[in-house]
């Protein structure tokens, strides 16, 4: 009877010494399940148009997520993109060069760099370009929702003319706005997202 009453007081006590659960890892700044879905909205002026981005495949290569993504032009035809994503960033991959860093964590704000082989958006190389942490908890309302993000502010000079950029990064979720400013007299085009759906 007593060898009883041990073992039921002790079994809590097993119960209490259990190992705490893993802290949970970084956020992505990116989608990076196949089948994460963003919906985007470009506006010119008066002009708007929507494109459609679909993860496609993703692979762990070095330990970093490597992620296609499909721009979706029409309903057989699509132009595809490769990033790679860590706890230490997000990072755009141009053929078989270095991946240049679009983000770089953990962001502080200040912090830049100067990737030295393509502008943003695929532009020709640019005899300048600095990305440059201009928040690290913005709040930005987009028609998917609201989020918290990183700011990031970049400046091309491309043949002595500037262009500057901003883009707003999401965890979980990615891109969910940017601004371009050619420098060259035009409008301003605003991307924004108008919605996401999470892949199966």
């Amino acid at each position: 009877m007593s060898r009883l009453l041990i073992v039921l007081c002790l079994t809590p006590l097993a119960a209490v010494a259990a190992p705490a659960p893993k802290a949970k890892s970084a956020p992505y700044y990116h989608p990076t399940r196949e089948g994460d879905t963003q919906v985007y909205e470009t506006r010119t002026g008066d002009s708007a148009t929507e494109y459609t981005m679909v993860v496609k495949k993703v692979e762990t290569v070095d330990g970093r997520l490597r992620v296609t993504t499909a721009r979706e032009l029409t309903a057989d035809k699509s132009i595809e993109s490769t990033v790679e994503v860590s706890a230490a960033g997000v990072y755009r991959r141009v053929g078989d060069r270095d991946p240049v860093p679009v983000l770089k964590l953990p962001a502080k704000v200040g912090d830049s760099w100067s990737p030295s082989q393509t502008a943003p958006g695929g532009l020709a190389a640019a005899a300048s370009l600095t990305y440059t942490v201009g928040a690290a908890d913005e709040e930005v309302e987009v028609p998917a929702g609201k989020f918290k993000c990183i700011r990031i502010d970049g400046a091309a000079d491309l043949g002595g003319r500037t262009m500057k950029m901003t883009a707003w990064y999401a965890p979980g979720v990615g891109m969910v706005k940017t601004t371009t400013d050619t420098g060259a007299g035009g409008q301003e085009r605003v991307v924004v997202l108008k919605a996401f759906q999470p892949g199966k």
